[in-house]
């Protein structure tokens, strides 16, 4: 009897283990072969929800409704909305993919607030919509109605990029910008937001090779401290990074200096016209040869409304040459020069100021003039050459070395009068003449009886061939008369 029932419990487990066997196989068969079409079909629950916004608001007042899409393979379990990273809606078991929520803005401060959505589907997966930043604007008993006024400092649309690039634009407003937004093709990135930005002249600083060669367009959003909108036209450019070494003129291939920068590269050849150009400069690495066709008297960066006529922070070399200007009403300096280098000549510095000022660079500075200014150079922890200049009538100091050390720097054969003080930590150079240069009337050329005739260094001739003559006018790279 004892038999019997082991032989029917054996039996039992044989049929059971069939069982098992024949539902794995229904099961594995399910789940890698597929179903007819009047079963659900296999989802893989992998992927999260995808959220995209529907609507572009920025500015938003009272109660508003925001919409959003859910994209994904799996049924939605939970929705919800966040505002700063405060809940602030939630709908269960959503049935559609194209959701929206409505929320009362009044419940948060005037200003900017981050809106976030996210979603869950039935594995408990979430997805998380893109950050968006609105304005919040309820306050209507402000007297500040007015949106910021934007302008690109272009005439036109049309300008060709090269390399690193720097795009001017003007901003006025009459209670201070909050922040500014950058838009190229209509998309802006993280790195392209201003936040506490003055108002006034404003450069964006953009690598042009990080896209491939075409159009691009650029626009500015500005937002005032009452959160009024103001946006710019639109500027549409050319990236041309491919193109072959140039020379480009200035006003006749691109209106303003700057624009020429922007369209060359490394060692190409920037010539300017005579006129008066009001802008501040940025070559962004760039070392190239700017030049005037007729000379520092006839062609005039003037950078009213700007901190410096020139930057140059992008550890540029001294083959950057700066060539036939006169630099004039910048609020800081002519030329500014911090961990990038340089060589100008030929120019006139007045009514800034100051003319030069360096830290940590390398600069090479020949018969130019500086006049009429606090302080003529002021030199920190630089190097190099300063040599055949006439430096007058600084209500400060000359040539002053700001480092509170011995600067390596060689300087000789330059002009000094009525300075309130010639030097600074200076000693006078060779060839140093304490002399009025005797210019003739309403000009800077040099009468028969100036000082500065053939008193330049030694070493350096001018182009009739005679010892060069300190002054705009002397030296190798001086424009005949």
């Amino acid at each position: 009897m004892g038999k019997k029932v082991m032989l029917l419990s054996s039996n039992k487990k044989h049929k059971l283990e069939l069982l098992i066997l024949w539902s794995c196989s229904i099961l594995i068969s399910f789940m890698f072969c597929g179903c007819d079409n009047d079963s659900t079909t296999h989802v893989d629950f992998s992927i999260p929800p995808e959220i995209e916004w529907l609507d572009t608001t920025l500015t938003v007042q009272g109660e508003i409704v925001f919409e959003f899409r859910v994209e994904g393979n799996s049924p939605w379990k939970l929705a919800s909305g966040y505002i700063n990273g405060r809940q602030v809606w939630e709908e269960t078991e959503p049935k559609n993919d194209t959701l929206s929520f409505a929320w009362d803005s009044r419940i948060f401060q005037d200003g900017t607030h981050a809106l976030e959505t996210r979603v869950w589907d039935r594995d408990d997966q979430v997805g998380i919509s893109p950050n968006r930043m609105i304005w919040v604007k309820n306050d209507t008993t402000t007297s500040d109605l007015n949106p910021p006024v934007v302008r690109w400092s272009y005439p036109e649309s049309g300008t060709k990029l090269q390399g690193i690039v720097g795009l001017p634009f003007n901003v006025e407003d009459d209670g201070g910008i909050r922040s500014i937004r950058i838009f190229k093709n209509g998309i802006s990135e993280p790195g392209d937001t201003l936040d506490s930005v003055r108002t006034g002249n404003l450069m964006y600083e953009w690598d042009s090779e990080t896209v491939d060669d075409g159009y691009l367009s650029f626009e500015i959003f500005a937002y005032d401290s009452a959160s009024n909108l103001g946006r710019s036209p639109v500027l549409l450019t050319e990236t041309v990074n491919q193109s072959l070494p140039q020379t480009v003129f200035i006003p006749a291939d691109y209106p303003t200096i700057q624009s020429g920068i922007n369209a060359v590269r490394e060692n190409d050849i920037i010539r300017v016209s005579p006129g008066t150009y009001y802008e501040g400069l940025n070559f962004f690495g760039k070392n190239v040869w700017l030049e005037s066709t007729h000379g520092p008297e006839q062609t005039i960066i003037d950078a009213s409304g700007w901190a410096r006529c020139i930057y140059i922070v992008h550890e540029e070399d001294t083959t950057l040459v700066i060539r036939g200007f006169t630099l004039k009403n910048a609020e800081k300096q002519g030329i500014a020069s911090f961990q990038g280098s340089f060589k100008v000549s030929n120019c006139i510095f007045r009514s800034t100021w100051e003319g030069i000022r360096t830290g940590n660079s390398e600069l090479i500075v020949l018969n130019c003039i500086f006049t009429d200014m606090r302080n003529g150079l002021e030199i920190s922890y630089s190097w190099g050459r300063v040599i055949n200049n006439i430096i007058i009538n600084q209500d400060n100091v000359g040539l002053w070395d700001a480092a509170g050390l011995s600067n390596p720097v060689y300087h000789g054969y330059n002009l000094f009068h009525n300075n309130y003080q010639d030097f600074f930590d200076f000693e006078a150079g060779e060839g140093t003449l304490f002399s009025d240069p005797l210019f003739a009337e309403d000009s800077y050329e040099l009468t028969p009886e100036s000082p500065c005739i053939d008193a330049g260094h030694p070493n350096i001739i001018d182009y009739d061939g005679t010892r060069s003559d300190i002054g705009v006018h002397g030296g190798p790279y001086a424009y005949t008369r």
